[in-house]
Formats: C-alpha cells, sequence, structure tokens
C-alpha cells in the first residue's frame, strides 16, 4: 500500500488499467489450462481494490493526493 500512496492520479489509473487487462488474460488463459498461480487473481482484484479506494479518498480531498490518517496509540 506504502508504494501505491507515492504514485499520482494518472499513475494509479494506469495500474488499474493494466491490473484489469491482466485479470483477462488470466481468466481466459484458465479457460486452457489449469492455471500454475491461483493467488494472482485473488491479489491482482484486491489491488484494484486499494487503488480505487486511494483514488476516491483523493476525489473526495479534492483532487491532491491527501496524507493518510493515523490512528492514536494510547500507552497504559
Amino acid at each position: 500500500m506504502k508504494e501505491l500512496l507515492d504514485l499520482s492520479v494518472e499513475e494509479l489509473k494506469k495500474q488499474k488499467i493494466d491490473l484489469q487487462d491482466k485479470i483477462l488474460k488470466i481468466r481466459f488463459k484458465a479457460k486452457i489450462e489449469p492455471p500454475k498461480n491461483f493467488m494472482e487473481k485473488r491479489e491482482s482484484r484486491k489491488q484494484i481494490a486499494r487503488i480505487n479506494t486511494l483514488l476516491t479518498r483523493y476525489e473526495m480531498s479534492g483532487g491532491a493526493p491527501a496524507e493518510q490518517p493515523k490512528a492514536d496509540k494510547k500507552k497504559k
């Protein structure tokens, strides 16, 4: 997730398109032969979800990459 935070909005959109193409190719290839890496499709879908989350966050904050909120840690 940290490497995604360093990317611009345009780079995120490009990476999202690339991942969608990758999933499409995995689906077509799976019809011909069994996949070698079963987790590849799932990981690509999760990465797309992360990108969508960041794009939505940027859109809601006015278009600029926003700082990720940090949780307060309380010591007992």
